[in-house]
């Protein structure tokens, strides 16, 4: 019998626009199916729900890093400026195939296979605290619908 292989988090990342957040530390994913009641009559009481639409959202931490001019990865200045501007942005959401623990000279490799649509940045919070590394969390909101991304 052959073990099954967990995927790390480690490697699963979030890229905006095609680069990833800088010094990222945990991301959550979350997708919702709308649904409706379309009980009728016929139903006897009982509920009859239909898929009417989705949302979803994906939320980022990372450590907050000194902004680099290199454009390999996103800072919070990049991100409050994404933010403010308040555009619809490309999101690619899934396991990177670099396997580098340091950001490669090119940057983050975009995953082959994952998620992808487009969201807006909805909140940004930071959090600077005495003898502790400074810290960000990124929330973008889903414009339109998830699909799943598989490698060639």
């Amino acid at each position: 019998m052959t073990r099954r292989v967990t995927e790390k988090g480690k490697s699963v990342m979030l890229f905006l626009n095609g680069k990833a957040i800088a010094l990222a530390t945990s991301s959550d994913l979350e997708y919702n199916r709308t649904t409706e009641d379309a009980a009728t009559k016929d139903d006897a009481g009982a509920s009859h729900y239909e898929p009417v639409g989705e949302d979803w959202s994906i939320t980022s931490n990372s450590l907050v890093g000194v902004k680099q001019t290199d454009g390999k990865d996103f800072s919070f200045d990049d991100l409050f400026a994404l933010c403010k501007e308040g555009t619809t942005i490309p999101v690619l959401y899934g396991a990177t195939a670099s396997a580098e623990s340091e950001v490669p000279a090119t940057g983050w490799t975009v995953p082959t296979s994952g998620l992808t649509g487009n969201a807006i940045i909805e909140k940004i919070t930071r959090n600077d605290s005495v003898k502790q590394n400074s810290t960000m969390t990124v929330s973008l909101k889903g414009q339109g619908t998830l699909s799943q991304i598989t490698a060639p």
